[in-house]
């Protein structure tokens, strides 16, 4: 039997359980809530705030328990937490208004909870499977063309979630419920490799993460870091930047869908990179990739030239993720029982990139846009292009 066969049946129930972590009902949370009396945006930044904060203070330590643990069980765990979440987004509705702003705070502390046992434990659950078959050279094509496939059915849903609210304002929660609840039975019936549930952690979480400085692909990580901190960091921007170039506020939200559907065909093909590229073949194309799309939209005064270079840049970054994280999986020297901790390590990375230049671009996008990404151009250039320099001596 080949690798298609023998994992069709794990890839339609993770398939399942990765569409039910696509919190597909997030950007209603807001919207609700403002229509409360005495309620204000300050509280959304605060419950947001306490979210974000959660979930950046539990990622490394709740990967560790999965590596400690068992990758599946930090998985239910993290389902858990999300159901339960979701379950406090619902009962608001039914509470006394002084009780709703603490509700949302708790719901969106328990979504950070699932956020941060499922952030990098998918993904080594997965290619733990694989390597208990001896299959782990297809887990860039597989791993790809499974996250392809659950972000273009993300999507399809994401533009029904609203339709969802003219029958009643909680349908999108009670779907999300649902959504969560099929996803835990689906995590139960995936198989737990023989390696899962170690008696006891053989090193301590410090030692993890300072033995991350011996891998080979270290700065891989820091490559990859660079670059989702600052796309992460500029997004914000983004809607602003063609709504002042001229482009009607309805289509800025189309760039949300072009790029699911770029990253769903990047995603098929992504795996073709390995085939023919050497990684630092690859990393150097993408030095030019990513400098040259972000001069362009500094560049350019055409919304939709920005619109569609947005589009293709961001579907591309998603769709070739899982080629990086293979990569890394594929490092002799790291230590394959941390998987997880060692991918929230760059996450944690990431998160602290992502803060710092927030601020740094909200001042300069208060120039101009078009000076902003100037700036986010000169700074990715000069970013990817140090960690590329010890990438070659490494």
């Amino acid at each position: 039997m080949g690798i298609r066969e023998k994992f069709e049946q794990v890839n339609g129930r993770f398939f399942i359980y990765l569409l039910s972590e696509r919190r597909l009902f997030i950007s209603l949370l807001s919207v609700y809530f403002l229509t409360l009396p005495n309620t204000t945006a300050v509280q959304i930044g605060i419950f947001s705030g306490l979210g974000s904060l959660a979930s950046f203070l539990l990622e490394i330590p709740s990967s560790y328990m999965a590596d400690t643990l068992g990758h599946k069980r930090a998985l239910l765990w993290g389902k858990y937490f999300q159901f339960i979440s979701v379950c406090f987004f619902i009962v608001w509705y039914y509470l006394p208004e002084a009780y709703v702003f603490w509700v949302f705070a708790l719901g969106s502390i328990l979504q950070a909870f699932g956020f941060a046992f499922s952030s990098g434990t998918k993904s080594a659950l997965f290619h733990e499977l694989l390597e208990v078959q001896g299959d782990t050279k297809s887990f860039s094509k597989l791993w790809g063309k499974l996250l392809a496939n659950v972000s273009l059915a993300s999507a399809v849903v994401s533009s029904l979630i609203p339709l969802m609210t003219v029958y009643h304002i909680l349908l999108p929660f009670y779907i999300g419920a649902g959504l969560d609840i099929i996803g835990m039975i689906m995590l139960w019936t995936i198989p737990s490799p023989k390696k899962e549930y170690p008696e006891q952690a053989e090193k301590k979480i410090t030692q993890v993460i300072a033995g991350v400085r011996h891998m080979s692909t270290l700065y891989v990580m820091i490559f990859t870091a660079i670059l989702s901190g600052i796309m992460f960091s500029e997004q914000a921007f983004r809607g602003p930047y063609m709504v002042e170039l001229g482009m009607p506020i309805a289509y800025v939200g189309l760039v949300f869908g072009l790029s699911r559907i770029f990253r769903f065909i990047f995603g098929h093909y992504a795996h073709y990179i390995e085939k023919y590229l050497t990684m630092k073949q690859h990393l150097f194309i993408e030095i030019l990739l990513f400098s040259t799309t972000f001069f362009l939209i500094s560049w350019t005064k055409n919304a939709y030239i920005v619109w569609g270079l947005l589009a293709i840049i961001v579907g591309y970054k998603w769709g070739r993720q899982a080629v990086i994280t293979g990569y890394i999986f594929d490092d002799e020297k790291m230590d394959k029982n941390y998987k997880a901790t060692i991918l929230s390590t760059q996450s944690q990375v990431t998160s602290i990139l992502w803060i710092i230049l927030a601020f740094v671009f909200g001042y300069v996008m208060n120039i101009s846009y078009s000076f902003g990404y100037f700036v986010i151009w000169c700074l990715m250039l000069a970013g990817l292009s140090i960690s590329y320099y010890f990438i070659l001596r490494k």
